[in-house]
């Protein structure tokens, strides 16, 4: 949920995908699951759009968290695993851990009944939330145009700003989580994107 990440980015990362012990330890989105149609089964391949190739900076806490899930895993090794070692499928971590999940909130009083992608949802949510500027959310997410944003009131100042100051846009990203009080009820949000220029 601190990345943002799409499922089928997520359950693709391998090893090789993290840079932990940098100056800025980052994690690179370069592959996703794919479907190969009814009853094809999934591979690995492009992520969505040329956009959702990305480097995202991590937090100390992921950084630390990353250490651990991939101690003993070598560079092509998939970071997260279902329980038998393979790739997590999205209906088989639906039907075993997230609706059962679901359905233990609900009894303890839960009302919602939210989707795995909506996790997406609140890291942008949390972006927004520490006043990242919404081209640095679209950058982060992988989106290709402003139309999959928050909002689109702001459109011309959003694709100048991407457009014209890239750098000074993902920057601000860090800057920003990083302005967030201890005590704020927003946390685990991702230090930021970082330029490939």
């Amino acid at each position: 949920m601190s990345t943002g990440l799409r499922w089928g980015e997520v359950t693709a990362l391998q090893r090789r995908d993290l840079t932990l012990l940098s100056k800025r330890p980052t994690l690179r989105v370069q592959r996703a699951w794919k479907r190969r149609g009814e009853g094809g089964g999934t591979f690995l391949g492009a992520p969505k759009t040329k956009k959702s190739r990305r480097t995202l900076v991590l937090t100390p806490d992921q950084v630390t968290l990353f250490q651990r899930l991939i101690t003993g895993k070598d560079p092509s090794d998939l970071i997260f695993t279902a329980p038998e070692g393979g790739a997590w499928h999205s209906g088989v971590f639906h039907a075993r851990r997230w609706k059962p999940a679901l359905d233990a909130a609900n009894a303890a009083g839960l009302t919602k009944r939210p989707r795995i992608h909506n996790l997406r949802h609140t890291h942008a949510s949390w972006l927004i939330a520490g006043k990242v500027p919404l081209p640095v959310i679209q950058a982060c997410l992988g989106h290709e145009s402003g139309s999959a944003c928050p909002s689109r009131r702001n459109r011309a100042t959003f694709e100048g700003t991407f457009h014209v100051e890239p750098v000074r846009a993902l920057a601000s990203a860090g800057s920003a989580l990083g302005r967030r009080r201890a005590d704020a009820p927003i946390r685990g949000v991702g230090g930021g994107l970082e330029s490939e220029g």
